[in-house]
């Protein structure tokens, strides 16, 4: 069976750079421009993958913002970019891969990262990224 990973990001530059990487080291690879903040983008973009692949085996939620301002600056529309995009993009992404997951009996969605360790003191300027990143890792984010 081939495998093909399909980067994603709003930068389509940074997604077939990554493809275009992939490729050269042998690996079967395609991209496509997706901004998770958009839940019809984002079942658009596994339907897509599930019409040309049968089947998506991994959702590496690795979409994130981060607003580079202490707590005070107040830039409260920059923290809702952050919501849209690190909590409510991965759950756009969950909800447009878990029904065909489930129907398999096969697949994981995961951040691409474990989230810090408890205890983990938080930079002064970047306070409220965390905030959001607690949303959807708590244990670990893995279905």
């Amino acid at each position: 069976m081939t495998t093909t990973s399909i980067p994603c990001d709003r930068e389509i530059v940074l997604v077939s750079w990554a493809s275009k990487g992939l490729s050269a080291a042998g690996h079967s690879a395609e991209y496509a421009e997706l901004d998770v903040t958009h839940p019809s983008g984002v079942h658009a973009s596994a339907e897509g993958a599930l019409a040309c692949h049968r089947r998506i085996d991994v959702l590496v939620n690795n979409a994130g913002v981060m607003a580079l301002a202490p707590l005070a600056a107040l830039r409260v529309a920059e923290w809702h970019q952050m919501i849209d995009v690190n909590l409510w993009g991965v759950l756009h992404g969950i909800a447009a891969v878990l029904p065909s997951m489930l129907e398999l009996r096969s697949g994981h969605s995961s951040p691409s990262r474990p989230p810090p360790p408890s205890g983990s003191t938080p930079r002064p300027r970047c306070t409220a990224r965390p905030s959001t990143r607690c949303g959807p890792c708590p244990r670990g984010c893995t279905l």
